[in-house]
């Protein structure tokens, strides 16, 4: 049993971190009352302010700068800010072995875990209208106006409050028999596994009737389609009760699960007898699922919220099996060759995809000292569920150069109007992805004077096919002209041998997928594991 807690740590808590305008940021706006034909803040009536001085922590006031005066503290952004996450966990695991007779052993293992996690990166805020326009027709002032308001944690009873909280519960069954078939040289191993996890989402929110709790019911709209409203100004600068903030706000919850189930066997003993010694032979066979589910609040998105979309719900689910063979020979005293082959298949959102992978090695050891090593293999992997059933996203770089445009314009880069713009994006995964395939070539010695030390010397050429990864917003939106523009003016456009220009009004999609490689070994049968070329591609790196 393992219990552990960790408590969370606010930005308020730390001198340094609890004022922005210590670092010289402008202050956090509290209570903004903007005219939004000028974007210029209406100064506020007298006294209106210092009302709320209060709250947090006493720091609000009236701030002047270039666009006008508003309420505003340097404690908005630190009060609710968490620089470390709390966190509650209980860890439970238990294990079991029981010898049946002298050649057959189970074992079961379990472990079952809970954690509760909470954070904080901003407090709750408010500005008019944000569902459509943002800014509506006051009817008292005759003017175009947009209004914000960052609640103070006083008013909704401790910053605590606004946290986001997750709740996980994680489980793995793992059940196995291992033994020997008695009078002969074989062994073998069955396992049964099954794990899964659960995480449920709080997330505080503000109502949709926040608008109204401010601007006060509609009154039409004006000939543009403008919203229309006589609201009192009195009461967006009026510090509110715990009370008054519950009655605008609710939460969102979120379900995610995930599960695997697999079954394996192997077995492996000598074959026959060869005049350097015997020939071992191994065995596998592996089927298994997994799957797992995202479900959004149904509510979100459809006027409850303030502020929200809809978020779709997401899920997706596979199977798998597997069947491989090894074969290690001594061919001489001094020269032994492994011979490894699986073939694996994947059945996923409505389509099939498999390959037969090989493993060949040669090991030479002219002394006791020294080992030359060679082999080749190749590589399968299927495509990582996250990238096939990963719904659409969108969102923008926070800076990306349009190289393309740029050309276009016939400007340098440094001088381009369309440098460090923030292109849109959209992402989501793809069911049409190709499996990733591999070859690998490796050659290497040891040297190993001594029980206590050795020296290793591998060189090492991978090749992969069909592999997808993150690209950097510099490169989707780079630029490969094979002439370039004869003029600014010119109708005519650059011929691009690679990727499409990155215009800050048109999205741009990637599809992106971080994977590992993996790759028959020739020792690892025993315990039914799966290697990777990882290690062979960080020695590349």
């Amino acid at each position: 049993m393992e219990l552990s807690k960790r408590q969370l740590i606010w930005s308020r808590q730390r001198e340094f971190m609890a004022d922005t305008t210590l670092t010289g940021a402008a202050p956090t706006v509290v209570f903004g009352r903007k005219d939004a034909k000028s974007n210029k803040y209406i100064t506020p009536d007298a006294g209106a302010c210092e009302g709320a001085a209060g709250l947090f922590d006493g720091s609000v006031k009236s701030f002047t700068v270039k666009s006008g005066t508003y309420g505003g503290s340097g404690r908005g952004s630190p009060s609710f800010r968490t620089t470390q996450t709390g966190n509650q966990n209980e860890n439970f695991a238990g294990q079991l072995n029981y010898g049946l007779n002298a050649h057959t052993e189970f074992d079961a293992e379990a472990l079952l875990g809970f954690t509760r996690t909470e954070n904080n990166t901003r407090g709750p805020s408010w500005t008019s209208l944000s569902a459509s326009n943002g800014y509506f027709l006051n009817a008292n002032s005759g003017k175009l106006e947009t209004w914000s308001r960052r609640f103070a944690p006083e008013e909704i009873g401790g910053a605590e409050a606004f946290n986001r909280e997750w709740k996980d519960r994680a489980h793995n069954l793992v059940l196995g028999v291992r033994g020997d078939l008695q009078g002969t040289s074989w062994s073998y191993d069955l396992g049964l596994n099954s794990s899964g996890y659960k995480s449920k989402l709080n997330r505080p929110r503000l109502l949709a009737t926040v608008d109204s709790f401010f601007l006060g019911a509609q009154q039409g709209v004006n000939a543009d389609g403008v919203p229309i409203c006589k609201p009192d100004s009195a009461r967006l600068f009026k510090a509110l009760t715990p009370a008054e903030y519950a009655s605008i706000s609710s939460s969102n919850q979120a379900d995610d699960r995930a599960w695997t189930r697999n079954f394996s066997a192997t077995a492996d003993g000598e074959v026959l007898q060869l005049p350097a010694g015997p020939l071992r032979a191994a065995v596998l066979a592996e089927v298994g699922s997994q799957g797992f589910e995202n479900k959004a609040d149904p509510r979100l998105g459809q006027g409850l919220f303030y502020a929200t979309s809809e978020v779709a719900n997401v899920s997706g689910d596979r199977t798998r099996w597997a069947l491989g063979t090894e074969l290690n020979a001594p061919l001489t005293r001094e020269l032994t060759g492994t011979l490894a082959g699986r073939y694996d298949s994947y059945k996923f959102a409505g389509r099939d995809t498999s390959a037969f992978t090989y493993n060949a090695g040669l090991e030479f050891r002219p002394s006791k000292e020294l080992l030359v090593r060679a082999q080749h293999a190749t590589s399968f992997r299927a495509p990582d569920m996250s990238y096939i059933f990963t719904a659409e996203s969108r969102g923008n770089y926070a800076s990306a150069n349009d190289y393309y445009r740029c050309a276009l314009a016939g400007q340098a880069l440094d001088k381009c109007d369309f440098a460090g713009i923030q292109p849109n994006y959209i992402k989501n995964g793809s069911k049409d992805l190709k499996s990733e395939k591999g070859k690998s070539w490796g050659l290497g010695l040891v040297w190993s004077p001594s029980s206590e030390f050795d020296a290793s010397l591998d060189l090492w050429k991978i090749s992969i096919s069909d592999l997808v990864t993150d690209l950097s917003s510099d490169k989707i939106c780079a630029t490969r002209p094979t002439a370039a523009p004869a003029s600014k003016t010119s109708a005519a456009r650059p011929a691009w041998t690679r990727l499409p220009a990155c215009a800050a009004t048109r999205p741009t999609r990637c599809c992106a997928r971080a994977r590992s490689r993996r790759s028959w070994s020739t020792r690892s049968m025993r315990r039914c594991k799966a290697p990777t070329a990882s290690t062979s591609a960080a020695a590349t790196a």
